[in-house]
């Protein structure tokens, strides 16, 4: 559920070229689940859901506040994911019930057929959550509305018993990672991490929804005062998506991480409460 405006190029590449293969073309084989089986018991207090949305005339989805407390690091994450899902799939179908052709998890290619990725950076591509025939030839992108789950006070876990994780909001498809350097990173680790997870050469098999397993976008690394600060929209991926990327910090010798925004940051996008 993309929130990056400054990824506009991808908008003027955008065509349909991208779409000329049927569903049933989709090949591969089923991926292995690696699980979030890895965190030190810890019990954790949660609001609620919140809406997102930095699109003024984006319909704004509607979810019940619910109060849940003593969850594990491994259920909020399963609700998060699980949330945002559950918006895409009802997004999905609410385009479907329209009559129109819909693509899921569309990637943006150009006229030889080619994924497109951004020019600079980590030179990354995206998928959109999903595309449709606007007209006969034209198409659209569209991007669902995201959820949040919102701590009264942050969480603190621990990977593997080496990896320290603070949590203060999960967002399965805007979420913050923020991570302290001491040296100058090599960021191709991440780049490696999300090519795996986006699945280009697209040999996942869809599931009954249509939806891939995959990751959708991930930032360029922000670094100011020593802390390294990007996002990424774990699109339909798995929480062994996440169970992997927090494996590949702790091999890399990095002890701590931030998830979510700490209360008093300027959001990146307006929440609001149900």
């Amino acid at each position: 559920m993309l929130r990056f405006a400054e990824r506009g190029f991808y908008l003027s590449l955008f065509c349909i070229y991208a779409f000329v293969l049927p569903a049933g073309s989709i090949r591969g084989s089923q991926r292995k689940t690696i699980g979030l089986n890895k965190i030190e018991p810890t019990r954790m207090n949660i609001t609620g859901y919140k809406t997102q949305t930095t699109e003024p005339n984006q319909r704004l989805q509607t979810t019940r506040n619910v109060e849940q407390k003593n969850m594990t690091f491994g259920n909020s994450i399963q609700r998060a994911r699980t949330r945002c899902r559950e918006v895409l799939r009802e997004h999905i179908a609410l385009r479907g019930a329209a009559g129109v052709r819909i693509i899921a998890e569309a990637a943006p290619r150009n006229a030889s057929g080619d994924i497109v990725s951004a020019p600079d950076g980590l030179q990354l591509p995206l998928r959109y959550d999903l595309v449709f025939e606007a007209s006969p030839g034209k198409f659209e992108s569209e991007n669902a509305d995201s959820v949040a789950i919102e701590f009264t006070e942050p969480a603190f876990v621990t990977w593997e018993r080496t990896l320290s994780i603070e949590i203060h909001r999960l967002c399965w498809d805007y979420m913050q990672f923020e991570i302290p350097l001491d040296c100058t990173p090599d960021w191709e680790w991440l780049r490696d991490w999300f090519m795996k997870w986006f699945d280009a050469q697209e040999v996942r098999v869809a599931d009954v929804d249509g939806l891939l397993g995959v990751v959708h976008f991930a930032s360029d690394p922000e670094i100011e005062n020593g802390t390294a600060r990007f996002f990424v929209d774990f699109g339909s991926a798995g929480d062994d998506a996440l169970a992997d990327f927090l494996d590949i910090l702790m091999n890399r010798g990095f002890t701590k991480c931030l998830i979510g925004k700490k209360k008093g940051a300027q959001r990146a996008a307006t929440d609001i409460a149900v």
